[in-house]
């Protein structure tokens, strides 16, 4: 065998190289994540209702450290109840799921709508998966917790991927 690798030592490196480099692109990817701390801080987010569009409805924002309401037009007509343009959810860190809240349990909230206490960020990338686009792809948007570099996908209540205005991120929970 030791015969055979010194006469073939062009080969070996060769077929060697490739998983290498396999290899060392799986460290990259996944060793970061080993020693990236979990997220400690909860958020809430909204998602579009499926309600018949209505000039008539109420939008959410964050002011102060608290959710607030603002009637977005005032055409409504006489009688006519506003209604929510948005669902409200909690994103819970510790379990990765979500669970939809109330406005009144949402007033009650602390939030920060920037970056959390603790580095982690939400955002919303796009792009395709699969291999060149053309076995098993697929596009559209994926959400993920980001901190330094380390992405960890997170699936958020949406009615349709595909839309931006689909998911509202309103703040970290800094406080219940």
């Amino acid at each position: 065998m030791k015969h055979w690798l010194k006469e073939n030592v062009a080969l070996v490196i060769v077929l060697a190289l490739p998983v290498l480099l396999i290899l060392g692109i799986l460290v990259s990817i996944y060793v970061p994540r080993l020693f990236a701390p979990e997220p400690q801080y909860d958020f809430l987010y909204g998602v579009r209702s499926d309600l018949p569009h209505t000039l008539c409805t109420i939008e959410y924002a964050v002011e102060g450290g608290g959710l607030v309401e603002t009637l977005r037009s005032d055409r409504c007509d006489e009688g006519q109840d506003p209604t929510a343009s948005r669902t409200l959810y909690r994103y819970r860190v510790g379990d990765f799921s979500s669970e939809r809240v109330s406005v009144e349990e949402a007033r009650l909230l602390t939030l920060d709508p920037h970056t959390a206490p603790d580095g982690y960020r939400v955002t919303r990338e796009y792009g395709h998966r699969g291999i060149f686009e053309v076995f098993g792809s697929r596009s559209g948007s994926e959400w993920y917790l980001v901190r330094d570099g380390v992405r960890r996908s997170i699936e958020l209540a949406s009615s349709d991927r595909y839309y931006s205005s689909d998911v509202v991120f309103y703040g970290w929970i800094i406080q219940d």
